[in-house]
């Protein structure tokens, strides 16, 4: 099984949508426009099996008066492929970009 982890594209967003509705029943209203996508603080990355997407992560660096912080949401991967690391392989990605961005 190759498994690849990117960033996430604004093609992908329908697909994102669908995952997180199955994993948290959020809303299945997909955003108007990219700026969640564009936004340089946000950080979204998908894992891919066969061209399709079936895991996703965010990381939000937040600005504080004194520090930069991370905060990791939104793991979700589709039901059938729980429990084969892939949230693992995700969070792992996050973390690697919070220390690049000062945020860990």
């Amino acid at each position: 099984m190759n498994i690849e982890i990117r960033p996430i594209s604004k093609n992908d967003v329908s697909e994102i949508i669908s995952i997180l509705h199955g994993a948290f029943n959020s809303p299945k209203k997909i955003p108007s426009d990219n700026e969640y996508i564009d936004d340089p603080n946000i950080f979204t990355f998908v894992s891919v099996i066969d061209k399709k997407i079936i895991g996703t992560a965010t990381l939000h660096i937040i600005k504080k008066i004194n520090q930069k912080v991370g905060l990791i949401e939104d793991v979700a991967v589709t039901q059938s492929h729980k429990g084969q690391g892939l949230g693992k392989m995700l969070v792992e990605k996050l973390l690697e970009v919070a220390r690049l961005e000062g945020g860990l």
